[in-house]
């Protein structure tokens, strides 16, 4: 009996003592280069592709056990992407000095940033050889710092005012492209997204590893910013409530898969 009460208090001891090992605190940073997009949630915008995107970011792990830890930090997001949709605008055409007004089939290549502070568990394996594989999942949570876009308008139809009638006729104005217009304004101030995660920690030494993996960062807040397009029929023409534009709430969510490369402490 009393060797087996010595022999608990060893292993007790044992137990106890290697539970104190690991490291309850890792931190280190990441570049991080993606592909992004915009997902239209209106079938009045049209999701014409991808862009190529870079950002950083500060990586902070925190463990409750050698396995578990909740990972944070902070992220600076630079994603974005391509849409076309119809809109209203007034535009003064070169060699004329007053605006008239034309409805556009709007291009535009949106690329937003932000500071995003990331809540997310993770869980990762044992040491394995130098290699230790970890998966993550959780939220982003984002405030927009700065946002532009480059655009293209194809003018569709001009009002015209004639014979105290008016209508909307089919215009020859040429094609108009504008770039790395300031559209702070009209992107909204929070992304809340969906964060998921796996990769590898390569250790080179002690407790400094490199670090690599992908991610998906899935958008759940609407782009945009109380901005308005024209609802459009099968045919993709504009449509009309008597004689204005019909309009509707522009709604899309970003999205992106990215590359996180970095070294950990």
């Amino acid at each position: 009996m009393k060797k087996l009460l010595i022999l608990l208090i060893i292993s007790a001891y044992a137990f106890g003592a290697s539970a104190q090992e690991f490291n309850k605190f890792r931190m280190g940073f990441k570049a991080t280069p993606n592909f992004s997009w915009i997902q239209p949630k209106d079938k009045f915008i049209s999701n014409e592709g991808t862009i190529a995107r870079a950002g950083f970011g500060f990586v902070a792990d925190v463990f409750f056990t050698e396995n578990y830890a909740i990972g944070t930090g902070i992220n600076i997001i630079n994603n974005g992407g391509r849409i076309s949709y119809f809109r209203d605008v007034n535009y003064v055409p070169a060699g004329e000095t007053n605006a008239r007004r034309f409805i556009i089939n709007q291009t535009r290549e949106f690329k937003t940033r932000y500071i995003e502070i990331p809540l997310t568990f993770k869980l990762r394996t044992n040491e394995i050889g130098y290699i230790t594989y970890w998966g993550q999942f959780g939220l982003g949570l984002g405030v927009n710092i700065g946002s532009s876009a480059d655009d293209t308008w194809d003018f569709e139809l001009e009002r015209v005012s004639a014979d105290g009638s008016i209508s909307w006729e089919k215009t020859e104005i040429p094609s108009f492209d504008d770039e790395n217009i300031n559209i702070t304004d009209d992107v909204a101030i929070a992304r809340v997204s969906l964060i998921m995660a796996a990769g590898i920690e390569y250790n080179l030494s002690g407790s400094t590893s490199i670090l690599a993996g992908l991610e998906f960062n899935n958008g759940f807040t609407n782009l945009h910013r109380n901005q308005l397009g024209i609802t459009t029929n099968e045919r993709d023409e504009p449509l009309f409530d008597g004689i204005e534009p019909n309009t509707f709430k522009m709604r899309s969510i970003t999205n992106m898969l990215q590359l996180n490369v970095g070294i950990l402490f």
